[in-house]
């Protein structure tokens, strides 16, 4: 990031100034990567309809696997659950902005979900995170605690590609 952009985001958005440069390194990977993922795999349009039939065509394919949707799925879990039952971080998403995906809650909650609704679930996750930095509500509560959730989506992002 440029010192000029450094500087003018950091006087516009409370709390920005005191992210560290990981956190900073973090969401900008995550909005990269996002969009190379967006644009190469869902044909230039994120939806969960573009998910559902990214998702399809891996399991087609035997490439689900390589996605590595358990190490993933492992941090969602310990992210969102609590007490075995879906927290505030959860709410937070607002999955009722993406018509309420029924594999996000499939693959938090429900262990005989198979690998193809765990993959949608996941990256129906991510996409959630994706509309929540970009769309703004994100900088609601500063970007805290968000690295290690942007690291973990670009990781899994990465694998999937």
């Amino acid at each position: 990031m440029s010192p000029e952009i450094l500087e003018w985001i950091s006087k516009q958005a409370p709390g920005f100034g005191q992210l560290s440069l990981e956190e900073r390194d973090a969401i900008a990977d995550f909005s990269l990567i996002w969009s190379f993922f967006e644009g190469t795999r869902l044909n230039g349009f994120g939806n969960m309809t573009t998910i559902r039939a990214l998702a399809e065509s891996l399991e087609m394919q035997g490439a689900i696997e390589k996605c590595n949707t358990n190490a993933y799925l492992h941090y969602l879990k310990q992210r969102y659950i609590e007490n075995g039952q879906l927290n505030y971080r959860f709410n937070n998403l607002h999955i009722e902005l993406s018509n309420n995906p029924p594999e996000i809650i499939a693959a938090l909650q429900d262990d005989s979900a198979d690998e193809k609704t765990i993959l949608i679930g996941c990256l129906g996750v991510v996409f959630r995170l994706r509309n929540n930095l970009f769309h703004g509500a994100k900088w609601h509560y500063e970007l805290r605690e968000q690295e290690q959730n942007f690291r973990n989506a670009t990781s899994f992002l990465l694998r999937c590609m």
